[in-house]
């Protein structure tokens, strides 16, 4: 049967984030099946168009946050916008009671034009996909207005995992509010699913109200060409995470099972460059994949590279 369905995501294709990536996979797949598929999401950088067709997608943008409409405007990236930007994201401290929303205004143009997109489209599936509680709380709120239509929460991050973006507000404060917000959107979506390197977050006694609505997806992101690696041995793939590595994140033992298991039948290597804590290192060191085939590389404000 032929689904009418609706994504919401912070970003989209052109110059996606991980996020965006995912959903345009998953999206393209769809409208290969047949069905229907539209995107609610922000303009970015190299986007500013309100309404565009990418590959059989019908993709609705709305106005980004401030900050990013500064820093990304139609005057380039300079010390000028950069400077602005800073501006509005100290500003945005006023709202430290709203945290961890950063716009209302965000919020309100996606569920405006949400309502509008449900009705042109006849929309009877709903997937918000959160890495902005802005996408999530938008989709919450037109699950509430169209009881009929079929909702999910794709989460991408664990929300009550996720490092808080305010440095005026505590991780306690910050964690606690998170868990609040998901049991909302657990008790106002169908489905909620985060992914498999989160289970650790949500098997807990905490989210037992919830069990029968929670579901592990990991949508799959990594595409290998057609080179057979084996044939020559010579070659490595070579992986590279930028970011942090810590458990308030995700369970990084999910990362290190996979890895190891991947480099049992490909020559690869990982490396990571930004921060990782101490637990997931000795647990990387206890496989025997530290600087075997993980390595862990830092730069310092001089800007020289060292290796670990």
């Amino acid at each position: 049967m032929r689904k009418n369905i609706l994504f919401i995501t912070e970003s989209y294709h052109y110059a996606p984030s991980p996020n965006g990536n995912c959903v345009e996979k998953v999206a393209r797949e769809l409208v290969h099946q047949g069905d229907n598929v539209t995107v609610l999401t922000l303009k970015n950088q190299e986007t500013k168009n309100n309404f565009e067709c990418i590959d059989g997608v019908k993709v609705f943008r709305v106005n980004t946050y401030a900050e990013w409409k500064v820093l990304f405007g139609y005057f380039g990236i300079n010390m000028i916008s950069r400077s602005v930007s800073k501006i509005f994201k100290l500003l945005k401290n006023i709202f430290i009671p709203l945290h961890p929303f950063r716009s209302p205004g965000v919020l309100l143009n996606l569920y405006i034009l949400g309502k509008r997109i449900i009705i042109d489209e006849q929309i009877d599936t709903i997937i918000a996909v959160y890495r902005d509680f802005e996408t999530a709380m938008s989709g919450a709120l037109l699950a509430k207005k169209y009881p009929r239509v079929w909702t999910m929460l794709y989460s991408l991050d664990a929300i009550s995992g996720g490092v808080c973006s305010n440095q005026f507000v505590s991780e306690k404060t910050h964690i606690k509010k998170c868990q609040k917000w998901e049991k909302y959107f657990m008790d106002t979506f169908d489905v909620f699913c985060p992914m498999k390197s989160h289970r650790a977050v949500y098997d807990t006694t905490l989210y037992n109200k919830y069990r029968n609505k929670i579901k592990y997806l990991d949508i799959p992101n990594l595409l290998s060409d057609d080179y057979n690696y084996s044939i020559n041995q010579d070659s490595t793939v070579n992986f590279v995470f930028t970011g942090m590595l810590t458990e308030s994140n995700a369970d990084c033992c999910f990362f290190s099972k996979n890895f190891k298991k991947y480099i049992e039948t490909e020559n690869a290597i990982f490396n990571i460059y930004g921060s990782i804590s101490n637990g997931i290192k000795n647990t990387i060191k206890e496989m025997n994949l530290w600087n075997r085939t993980v390595f862990f590389s830092w730069e310092d404000c001089s800007g020289r590279t060292y290796k670990c």
